[in-house]
């Protein structure tokens, strides 16, 4: 697959990049999916996903994910509460528990597992208290 989209690269553009020395890892995070290019990248490329992207200005892996987690539908206000978040907009957590458990996403519950995570902080997980699980 990276040849061939080595080779569509060189025969649209005649820029050429050697097989042998390509290296995803140094391309710039905040490159081509930051700004909502990726049309044609499974999973990532629909119309909503690219808004995203642009409004987070956001390319690298991590932020993908999260992306393309919160991507959901009736979910705009969060997404919106999470741009904001993300772009430095100060908010406080409804609980502190909330605000450690979901560090990652500003407070967001995105992931399925998020649920969890807090039911398990909220209650008092027996590995918090020092027993077995």
């Amino acid at each position: 697959m990276i040849r061939d989209a080595l080779a569509a690269v060189r025969r649209n553009t005649g820029r050429v990049i050697a097989y042998e020395t390509f290296s995803p890892s140094a391309i710039p995070k905040r490159s081509y999916s930051s700004a909502g290019g990726h049309g044609g990248v499974f999973y990532i490329e629909s119309p909503a996903m690219r808004q995203l992207q642009k409004k987070t200005r956001r390319g690298d892996y991590e932020h993908l994910v999260i992306h393309s987690s919160i991507i959901r539908p009736a979910a705009n206000a969060y997404i919106n509460e999470y741009v904001r978040r993300l772009r430095g907009e100060p908010y406080e957590p409804l609980h502190p528990v909330l605000g450690r458990v979901l560090s990652e996403t500003y407070g967001i519950m995105v992931y399925q597992e998020d649920v969890t995570k807090v039911a398990m902080e909220m209650a008092g997980s027996p590995r918090k208290r020092g027993r077995p699980a």
